[in-house]
């Protein structure tokens, strides 16, 4: 394999500087010779040699390789290309590139011969060869499918774009680019301007999205997702209206004298009704924990399929794809490094995965205000068929991708459940156990051991089955009772035909 080893720096300081190995030294005239020689030279020509800096470089990770290197000049004034030529790169090729181990054609490649009285642009791009691209439903082979066009409308500086691929980068063909002035130094020694100074950069940069460890839970995806925005204030409100109606009416069925025996005791109970009343709403909020608990728990079993499809581990993904917003891919840079959203290529980007399965793509830096890399989708395979089998989505969230940089995301697979609009809702009547709900309270133990404990209840129960003077109201009802007691509100029902094309699975990311 064709390499130049760079360093890969770890964490946000990752994909830093190509390098300071040496890449070109300076190119003599004739072989064997050690100094460019300006001998020959067309009047008003001169000679530049290109040279890197030489010096130790700092290695602290994966290497980056290059594996092709192509040469641009441009006239800075009409912006008009002058000439691009390839620096082959051996496939045995010994590095860093000295004159001792440079062939003879690396050293004309890296000599070249301009007019002096013009200003000149020049490039060193790194990997731009789609050759190299040839994977992933590629080929080089006759027959194949070769990958499309790297770097297209060079003919001008301003026009020229560089693309992404269409597969993922490999640890050997990332992008690296160095941009110079250059022009006619009329007291150089032997007409030979020497460029020491071209250090490439790579250019693009590379995300990482690995799946927390402590993943949301389902009861928390749903209490943090529908049941706070679609259930709890209903629940609230409904708890409310229902303890203070029922205070209201059995206050005043006690503060009435019935013929009725049963219900007489009611009446002879007032002032244990009303202090009874007192304790039941003052666990109003008691009664909204129970019934959050119980309703979350029926919610759960409901949906615990679809939130383990998506909470899954990442271990049987075989391939992923990242869904950036409409128009937010930067997926060409000008060779001054602006960002474009370019659209003959996708609005996605395919990613490999790491052994401890992370997914890794790779960008460009959005360089425009309009243009961000945001994203809200990813896409999950197990296989190599083209069918979905999970995606993830949630808020559009920029993928900060800076130049030359690597970023960490931590995924939440269900950080929230939420209901879209149009979800089928139910209003109607639940029974609740309020001496369950009450059991382990104080107040209320204190009250039942002061009035005979069940003997009290029996009595309250009266109201609800036995109250025929409309005292009972709404409550009246055979059914009912304290362990059977009615509460009315609104929310999302899941047994609904259609009900789960309105659920959402909120993905997080960081």
């Amino acid at each position: 394999m064709k390499r130049i080893a760079f360093p890969l720096l770890a964490g946000l300081m990752a994909l830093a500087a190509c390098t300071n190995d040496t890449l070109q030294e300076l190119a003599p005239a004739t072989p064997g010779d050690d100094t460019a020689a300006a001998d020959g030279v067309p009047e008003g020509s001169f000679i530049v040699d290109y040279t890197v800096d030489g010096g130790p470089s700092t290695r602290a990770g994966g290497e980056l390789q290059v594996q092709t290197l192509d040469y641009y000049v441009y006239y800075s004034k009409t912006d008009t290309l002058v000439k691009k030529r390839r620096i082959e790169i051996g496939e045995n090729q010994e590095f860093p590139l000295t004159r001792e181990t440079m062939t003879w054609e690396q050293r004309q490649a890296l000599q070249d011969t301009l007019d002096c009285g013009e200003d000149y642009r020049i490039l060193f791009l790194a990997n731009v060869d789609p050759a190299l691209f040839a994977y992933n439903g590629y080929s080089n082979e006759e027959g194949g499918t070769p990958h499309p066009a790297i770097v297209i409308n060079d003919e001008k500086y301003s026009t020229a774009r560089l693309l992404l691929p269409n597969v993922p980068f490999h640890e050997d063909n990332m992008y690296c680019l160095w941009e110079g002035k250059l022009s006619c130094a009329t007291d150089a020694p032997d007409k030979v301007v020497k460029r020491e100074d071209v250090l490439l950069q790579r250019v693009v940069t590379r995300t990482d999205i690995k799946r927390t460890d402590s993943p949301t839970t389902l009861y928390d995806a749903i209490a943090n997702g529908f049941y706070k925005d679609n259930c709890e204030t209903n629940v609230t409100n409904g708890v409310s209206t229902w303890i203070d109606n029922f205070q209201k009416r059995i206050e005043d069925c006690a503060g009435t004298y019935h013929v009725k025996q049963n219900i007489n005791q009611i009446h002879e109970h007032e002032d244990d009704i009303k202090e009874f009343t007192r304790i039941l709403v003052s666990h109003k909020q008691d009664i909204n924990n129970y019934i959050k608990e119980k309703l979350i728990a029926d919610y759960s079993e409901q949906l615990t399929g679809l939130y383990n499809t998506s909470s899954q581990t990442w271990g049987n993904v075989t391939n992923a794809q990242i869904n950036y917003d409409n128009g937010q891919r930067v997926n060409a840079i000008g060779f001054n490094l602006t960002g474009y959203s370019y659209d003959s290529r996708p609005n996605t980007a395919p990613c490999s995965i790491t052994e401890d399965y992370k997914l890794r793509f790779y960008g460009f830096e959005g360089t425009t205000d309009d243009v961000k890399n945001t994203f809200s989708a990813v896409d999950f395979y197990t296989s190599n068929s083209t069918d979905i089998t999970f995606t993830l989505t949630g808020a559009s969230f920029s993928a900060n991708q800076g130049k030359n940089t690597h970023r960490d995301i931590t995924c939440d697979p269900v950080a929230f459940i939420k209901c879209k609009e149009g979800m089928p809702a139910s209003n109607s009547i639940r029974l609740y156990d309020l001496t369950e709900i009450l059991k382990d309270k104080e107040d209320w133990k204190a009250f039942l051991n002061n009035n005979g404990n069940n003997e009290i209840i029996t009595i309250i129960n009266y109201f609800f089955t036995e109250c025929a003077q409309n005292h009972a109201g709404e409550f009246e009802n055979d059914s009912y009772s304290l362990s059977s007691f009615p509460i009315q509100f609104n929310i999302p029902d899941l047994s609904a035909t259609d009900a789960f094309n309105y659920i959402e699975l909120v993905t997080s990311w960081k």
